[in-house]
């Protein structure tokens, strides 16, 4: 059983019941909120990468803490 990622782990945090509703606008303080909690160096950066390009449809490059940063 391989390890929860973190958009398994983001989608929990808020309570959304798929992983496609942290898209949504109404989620993003809850978003937010859950980065926040996500001890630092629990994910590699890459994962943080792909999580914000997932969740926000934008770009996204540099250390895992400058793209925490732009949640």
């Amino acid at each position: 059983m391989g390890q929860r990622g973190l958009l398994e782990e983001l989608t929990e945090r808020t309570g959304c019941l798929y992983l496609s509703d942290l898209h949504l606008e109404k989620n993003h303080d809850a978003v937010k909120k859950a980065v926040s909690q996500i001890g630092k160096g629990t994910y590699p950066a890459q994962e943080w990468k792909d999580a914000f390009e997932y969740i926000t449809g934008r770009r996204a490059a540099g250390t895992e803490e400058e793209i925490r940063r732009l949640f």
